[in-house]
């Protein structure tokens, strides 16, 4: 994924495949959407990215 992509994504935001984490902190949230993207038609997790679509400093 070029970073022309995931600037795209950021500013779409979050839709159905499409989720942001502030960190890795957030595991257990992680896991979670890994298994609802498995079990549909994927999707992209941006770790590191806050839910106003900035970057984290966590």
């Amino acid at each position: 994924m070029t970073e022309q992509q995931i600037q795209n994504l950021i500013e779409v935001n979050e839709i159905q495949t499409t989720e942001f984490k502030k960190s890795t902190g957030e595991a257990r949230q992680i896991c979670e959407t890994i298994c609802a993207f498995a079990n549909t038609d994927g999707g992209t997790i941006l770790v590191g990215i806050n839910p106003d679509r900035n970057l984290s400093k966590a």
